[in-house]
């Protein structure tokens, strides 16, 4: 086996054999103190550590190379979104890949569900399906001209895209739970319950 050190932690590669038929390259690692990289990524990214397993495959029968790899984030933040617990996969296999993202923020009750299938050589997403429930609205007021409103309540969606990455075609629905929306300007606020659907040209309320 090979190990790659570094200040922020390894990476160990290991190769083995798969009979006759290829050879397989496993890999696994840690990387800590990862902060001040995030915020070079984003300044609004925070990223404490992250580890990883996966490997390599390739088998000369069908000269197909196939890999895969699982990861756990943690301390993961980006503006207000928080969300300490972040698991993901992907697999390459026959020009696809297969993505997958678990991740939630238990004190938020908040918990969030992606599956995709990618096609790098066209940019095209076959498909990318995405529920998240109890989504706190606030984690949305970076987004938001706090001048013309302040943001409460929570949202359930489940969403689904297909197209190009580049400009996905995004339909879906979901339900706004408790919502209050503050606006500065009028010194008054709005809110209720109610539904929402999500189409390519826009997001519509439903009995709101």
């Amino acid at each position: 086996f090979w190990r790659l050190k570094g200040q922020h932690g390894e990476l160990v590669f290991q190769s083995r054999s798969l009979g006759s038929s290829g050879q397989s390259l496993g890999f696994y690692g840690s990387f800590t103190r990862l902060e001040e990289l995030a915020a070079e990524i984003d300044p609004g990214l925070s990223l404490e550590g992250v580890a990883l397993a996966g490997s390599v495959d390739w088998r000369s029968e069908a000269s197909e190379v196939t890999a895969a790899v699982d990861f756990d984030a943690m301390g993961v933040q980006y503006q207000h979104i928080r969300l300490p617990e972040f698991q993901g996969s992907a697999a390459w296999r026959n020009g696809l890949v297969y993505t997958s993202v678990s991740a939630s923020n238990p004190e938020e009750r908040c918990f969030l569900e992606a599956e995709g299938i990618l096609q790098p050589a066209t940019s095209a997403t076959p498909r990318l399906t995405l529920e998240a429930n109890h989504v706190p609205l606030a984690w949305l007021q970076p987004w938001v001209d706090s001048s013309a409103a302040h943001l409460q309540g929570n949202v359930d969606v489940a969403l689904q895209a297909v197209g190009l990455l580049t400009a996905p075609q995004i339909r879906g629905s979901g339900t706004l739970t408790d919502v209050q929306a503050f606006v500065p300007s009028l010194g008054t606020s709005f809110g209720g319950s109610g539904g929402l659907v999500v189409e390519p040209d826009g997001i519509f309320l439903d009995r709101f």
